[in-house]
């Protein structure tokens, strides 16, 4: 707002310091506003995101189950991270990660030595995770919704858009899902055994086992995207009651 008033030095100050907005504030504002070209940018990098997401390899649906390996800690991630990314390993960050010992260590003579003691242990992680792409990943919260009969299913709860699931040993890296969608539903024909898993279900008595193959890790990203193959819903005792699958 500008003012065509002929002020005395004191009465220009007083003016000043009354105003809320100088130009060059209302300048920044203006600069602060999303511009159509960022709105583009947007749009550009997710549909790269998407393109890229798209030519990730897919698992092999024939893959026998017994051959998943376990996947209950951070650190796992961690070395997937690390070998699907292809970026080159930060000893110091992965040893401070894997080593209380290391990270606690105040002597840096010290923890140079510990360093190089654990480095070539990193190195065969890394590359054993090459090939344990093939993973299973144990849930022990509710996976499902009440039971629904129009559908003659359970609406499954265990994965969303967005979604993500770490550990607490490393908590830094997160597992992310994609390919989704055939895993929205548990259909179950059968009454007496859609009876017995609403049953469990209503006294939290059910768990589930992911098994998922790791596609890729999202650009600039600590987390691995996960391709989900099969999900088992079992009772606390370990029992199927029920699988879905694509």
């Amino acid at each position: 707002m500008k003012y065509q008033l002929i002020l005395t030095a004191i009465s220009a100050a007083v003016a000043l310091t009354a105003c809320g907005k100088s130009e060059t504030d209302a300048g920044k504002q203006e600069a602060a506003k999303p511009s159509l070209s960022d709105a583009s940018k947007h749009k550009v990098e997710e549909k790269a995101k998407e393109t890229i997401a798209a030519k990730a390899p897919r698992g092999d649906q024939s893959k026998a189950l017994t051959d998943y390996a376990e996947l209950d800690s951070g650190k796992q991630l961690m070395f997937l991270n690390l070998t699907l990314s292809g970026m080159p390993a930060d000893y110091a960050a992965i040893a401070g990660n894997i080593s209380s010992n290391y990270s606690r260590e105040s002597d840096n003579f010290k923890k140079n030595d510990m360093l190089k003691a654990l480095t070539p242990g990193i190195d065969q992680e890394i590359e054993a995770a090459k090939s344990r792409r093939y993973v299973y990943m144990d849930v022990s919260d509710t996976p499902l919704e009440t039971f629904d009969f129009n559908q003659s299913a359970f609406p499954m709860k265990l994965l969303s858009s967005g979604s993500y699931r770490y550990f607490n040993d490393i908590y830094g890296y997160k597992a992310e899902f994609d390919h989704i969608g055939p895993f929205a539903l548990l259909k179950v024909s059968d009454e007496n055994q859609a009876r017995e898993i609403e049953q469990l279900r209503t006294k939290y008595q059910l768990k589930a086992r992911i098994y998922m193959f790791a596609m890729d890790v999202p650009v600039g990203s600590n987390n691995v995207r996960f391709e989900p193959m099969s999900i088992e819903i079992r009772d606390k005792q370990g029992r199927v009651l029920a699988t879905a699958k694509p």
